[in-house]
C-alpha cells in the first residue's frame, strides 16, 4: 500500500505544454473516430434507425463534439480553476473528471440524434460507459507516447551533457613533485601503457602520435 501511494505521489508533467495537451485532443478524436466507424462497436449501427444523417457523420459528430470537450477541459477549465497536475495522483483524478465532461457532452449530442430523454438517468449511465471504454485506450496511449517522448529528451541531453565536456576538458599530467608536466584536452589521449615504474602516455596533436 506503501509503494502504491508513493508512486501516486510522484511528479507528473507530461501535460504541461501546450503542444502536449493538442497532441493528446487530437489524438483522442481521430482514434475514437476511426475506430467507431471501423469497428462499429456496441451495436452502434442499431442506435439511430430513425435517423435521416449517415452514421459516419453520426460518429464524427460525436467525436468532434468529445475533441471540443476535452479541450475545453484540458484549456478553459485548467485556467479556470488554476488547476496543476504536478503528481500523478492529481493527473488520474482530472482524467475521471475529463471523462465526466465528456460523457456529458456525448449524452448531449445522442439526445439530439435519438430524442431521448435529456435527463434519462439510465441512457446517461450507458453514455459514460461506451465514453470510458472508447476513450480509455487512446487516451493512455497518448500519455505512454508522451512519456517515452520525455524520456528519448533526458538520454539525449544526459548523453550531450556526458559527451560535451569530454571533448573541450583538458587533462593535466603531474609529475612525482605535483608540477604539471603536461596538458591535453581528453579528446587527443589515446591510451596509457605501464612500463615498469613508468607510464607511457600516448596521444595526438595535428594528426601525429
Amino acid at each position: 500500500m506503501e509503494k502504491i501511494v508513493a508512486w501516486l505521489r510522484q511528479p507528473f508533467h507530461l501535460l504541461d505544454t501546450v503542444r502536449s495537451r493538442w497532441q493528446l485532443v487530437i489524438f483522442c478524436g481521430v482514434f475514437g473516430c476511426v475506430f467507431l466507424t471501423v469497428f462499429k462497436p456496441f451495436n452502434m449501427s442499431t442506435w439511430f434507425p430513425e435517423a435521416e444523417t449517415p452514421l459516419f457523420v453520426i460518429i464524427t459528430f460525436f467525436s468532434a463534439t468529445g475533441m471540443a470537450a476535452l479541450a475545453l477541459s484540458q484549456f478553459a477549465f485548467r485556467a479556470l480553476f488554476k488547476i496543476e497536475l504536478t503528481t500523478r495522483i492529481s493527473f488520474l483524478l482530472w482524467t475521471l473528471f475529463e471523462f465526466f465532461i465528456i460523457s456529458i457532452a456525448a449524452h448531449f449530442i445522442n439526445f439530439i440524434f435519438t430524442h431521448h430523454p435529456l435527463f434519462d438517468f439510465n441512457e446517461y449511465l450507458e453514455t459514460i460507459t461506451y465514453t470510458f471504454l472508447v476513450l480509455v485506450l487512446p487516451y493512455f496511449l497518448m500519455i505512454l507516447f508522451l512519456y517515452l517522448q520525455q524520456q528519448l529528451v533526458v538520454v539525449e541531453e544526459l548523453t550531450l551533457k556526458v559527451a560535451q565536456p569530454m571533448a573541450n576538458e583538458n587533462i593535466s599530467i603531474s609529475d612525482e613533485n605535483d608540477k604539471v608536466v603536461l596538458s591535453l584536452a581528453a579528446k587527443n589521449i589515446l591510451y596509457f601503457k605501464s612500463e615498469d615504474n613508468y607510464v607511457l602516455l600516448f596521444y595526438q596533436i595535428e594528426n601525429k602520435i
